[in-house]
This record gives C-alpha cells, sequence and structure tokens, in this order.
C-alpha cells in the first residue's frame, strides 16, 4: 500500500503535476463511440439517482416486499382517484371528497405498483427472492407466476390474501407512502 506523507509528491498520480505520457487516460473516445468523459458523467448522474427502497415483512406469513419509494405525484393521484368511488371523486367545487377513500385500495395499489421484488423466507432464516422459471427475472407482485401460483386472479387480490386483514394492509400502504413523502406521519391528509 502506498501512503502519501507530503514530502514529495513525485510518483503520486493524484498530486503530481507532470503526469508522464502513456499514464493519462485518453477522454477523446472508446470503443462505442461515446467520450470517456460522457460515460463518466452519465455514471455520475446515475449514482446522484438514489432509489429509497421500502421493506415490508408481511406479519402471519413467510413473504417479505421491497417496493421503489420514489413515487410520481401523479402516479399518487391516479392511485387516489382509484380509490374513490365514481360518484363522490368529485364533491363541490371539482374537489374530491375523501370522507369516501377506501384506504386499503390506495394503499394496495400504492404497494402493487412500486413493488419491485417478493422475497420468501427460506428454510435457514433467510429471505430468498422468488424468481420466474421461464424469464429467470426476480418477481414483483404482479408477476403472471406469482398469480397463478397462489391462485389469484390480480395482484390487489393476492395483496388481500396475503395481509388477511385489511387493518394491516392499509398500515402497511400508509407507512410506505409515509415514507415517499406523501402522507404525514400522524397527519393522514392528503398534501395535495
Amino acid at each position: 500500500m502506498t501512503v502519501f506523507d507530503g514530502s514529495t509528491t513525485a510518483g503520486n498520480p493524484a498530486v503530481d503535476p507532470a503526469p508522464q505520457p502513456g499514464n493519462v487516460p485518453d477522454m477523446s473516445s472508446t470503443d462505442t463511440g461515446v467520450s470517456a468523459l460522457e460515460q463518466l458523467r452519465e455514471r455520475v448522474v446515475a449514482a446522484n439517482e438514489v432509489r429509497e427502497v421500502w421493506v415490508h415483512e408481511i406479519k402471519r406469513t413467510s413473504v417479505r416486499l421491497t417496493c421503489d419509494t420514489n413515487i410520481e405525484g401523479p402516479d399518487y393521484q391516479r392511485w387516489l382517484n382509484g380509490a374513490l368511488p365514481k360518484q363522490t371523486r368529485r364533491g363541490r367545487g371539482g374537489t374530491p371528497d375523501v370522507t369516501k377513500l377506501r384506504r386499503e385500495l390506495l394503499s394496495a395499489r400504492a404497494i402493487v405498483d412500486t413493488c419491485v421484488l417478493v422475497e420468501m423466507l427460506g428454510s435457514d432464516g433467510e429471505y430468498i427472492q422468488i424468481v420466474n422459471p421461464q424469464t429467470r427475472e426476480p418477481v414483483a407482485l404482479d408477476d403472471s407466476f406469482l398469480l397463478t401460483r397462489f391462485g389469484v386472479p390480480d395482484p390487489i387480490e393476492l395483496l388481500r390474501k396475503l395481509f388477511v386483514r385489511d387493518a394491516d394492509l392499509m398500515n402497511a400502504g400508509e407507512d410506505l407512502l409515509t415514507i415517499a413523502g406523501f402522507m404525514g406521519g400522524d397527519d393522514e391528509s392528503d398534501p395535495t
């Protein structure tokens, strides 16, 4: 291991004022036709896109869900509108009547649409990713393989089957939406 002690800069490429020929990477182009500088910029942008996840172990089951908490406003609004009965979606003045909001449906839709991974507890006590045998890809709640395996027609029914109690489903979905910034911790009102 090389340790820089400050007494000399020779040989240390991080502080050497005159790099030797052949030690300087060519930033002009690569085999792919994209400059190395552009590739570096793309990596920096990708690294700055922080993707937070929400992990939830469903009580009384051996299932754990992982969801992406980077939720867009229009998606949340679509879930909110879908959780309102059609006749109450617009009250007086064009605002939705949130007193009739079906919270379990809002929670279920949020979990289904943001789910990126479903895992099951293995015999060794560690969670194992469920993989679709045809595609060899990890499954989410809307994967047809998982729906067939549990004998349900759609992912909302799958969630209802996994959570058993609507209260547990509502609490999980509201926890996800709180972490995503769409619900307050103590205040359950809609921020929009």
